[in-house]
């Protein structure tokens, strides 16, 4: 089900958009291509009793979470350079990644378990001391005084452990910046804070036959889809799961940027209706090639689109050397 409740105010969403626009286009994501998807390794995904789905899949870098096409799968993956693809038309590899992916958001970091460790004893040491200065001076024997305690004690460090884990978790995640656990755009990204070598200007005229929007169907020379996701009751904020952009060959300026060239500046707009039934089967269809789940919890999709004879902007980079270029509102 594709529903509101559970993802947050829309000022949370907002930060999100935010910090998503920061990860795609200041490249702190060039960090994140050999990171993996933790818990997910190759040698675990296994294909006994296969089962197909009926419609063509994404292949999934096991390494890093690029979703390449049937043609990609045999090579090296465009984003770490590795060859660990998972295809996603496996019913059973599917299920295993979702599988993993699920128990990978009930995990406390180790970083934020020796934190609540600490803030935990320290505040159970001061509890636990105040408790016992007030059973003496309540005049209570040295017994009752070590009783009462211990017994604060172990209730706060209880108490605050659980509570320090979640806090500390979704403080973690809100404030850590990572890269979509599903990816596809331009390779290499340019390098962060890189300035561009030069600027196109003018109206976007498209090289051949537009593309079609997978959500709103709207026709366009490139578009972006963005996916949030959050499932009630786990231990993360709500997290991008997908970052997707596709576009054609395109005249600007005078120049011809290639195909799948240029990588999306631009506001993106939230898409899907619940009401909307054939749309929600479309959306459903959407992130079940690229390995999710409608079922799994909440998603909000977002759609930002290159309009064909609009007026444009696109910065060319040279660092790193063949680095995509950025396109942006005239």
């Amino acid at each position: 089900m594709l529903a509101v409740v559970g993802i947050g105010a829309s000022g949370i969403i907002q930060a999100h958009i935010r910090q998503q626009r920061y990860l795609s286009y200041q490249r702190e994501a060039r960090h994140a291509y050999n990171r993996g998807l933790r818990g997910i390794k190759p040698d675990k995904v296994t294909t006994e009793e296969v089962e197909w789905e009926s419609f063509p899949c994404f292949y999934l870098c096991m390494n890093c979470g690029y979703l390449g096409d049937k043609n990609q799968s045999e090579s090296t993956c465009p984003g770490c350079g590795l060859q660990k693809w998972s295809d996603l038309r496996n019913i059973g590899i599917a299920e295993q990644i979702r599988e993993m992916e699920n128990r990978e958001r009930q995990l406390v970091p180790a970083k934020v378990k020796k934190q609540s460790g600490l803030r935990s004893s320290l505040l159970s040491i001061l509890v636990g001391g105040v408790v016992a200065w007030l059973s003496y001076s309540a005049g209570l024997s040295l017994e009752y005084m070590i009783v009462y305690g211990a017994a604060a004690f172990i209730v706060t460090f209880i108490l605050s452990w659980f509570i320090n884990n979640y806090l500390l978790t979704m403080s973690y995640f809100s404030k850590r910046r990572r890269f979509p656990s599903r990816w596809r755009l331009p390779v290499p990204l340019p390098a962060k804070n890189a300035l561009p070598s030069r600027t196109l200007a003018g109206p976007v005229r498209a090289q051949g036959e537009l593309l079609t929007s997978p959500i709103s169907g709207r026709e366009c020379v490139g578009y972006e889809v963005s996916v949030l996701f959050d499932v009630a009751g786990d231990k993360r904020p709500p997290m991008w799961v997908l970052e997707e952009e596709r576009t054609v060959p395109f005249q600007i300026g005078g120049e011809i940027i290639e195909a799948d060239r240029v990588t999306l500046e631009l506001p993106p707009t939230m898409v899907g209706d619940e009401e909307n039934l054939e749309q929600e089967k479309k959306i459903g269809l959407f992130l079940r090639q690229r390995g999710l789940f409608v079922s799994e919890g909440f998603y909000k999709v977002f759609e930002a689109i290159i309009e064909p004879d609009k007026q444009y902007q696109v910065s060319l980079f040279e660092n790193p050397p063949g680095a995509a270029a950025t396109i942006f509102r005239g």
